[in-house]
């Protein structure tokens, strides 16, 4: 598991305000909420996060 905090979310349609942790399960996104999750951190500063499929 890997966990992205401090990022901004765009969930395909719009941003979500504020900035948000989001616990990855390999490709997926398994958890989003505000404080830290599971697993490795990254603290991504404010990057923008996006659903979609790996490239990998």
């Amino acid at each position: 598991m890997l966990t992205l905090t401090n990022a901004r979310l765009f969930d395909g349609r719009q941003m979500l305000p504020g900035r948000r942790s989001l616990t990855l399960d390999g490709d997926r996104i398994t958890a989003i909420g505000e404080g830290p999750g599971e697993g490795a951190v990254i603290d991504v500063g404010g990057m923008t996060v996006m659903p979609g499929p790996s490239r990998l």
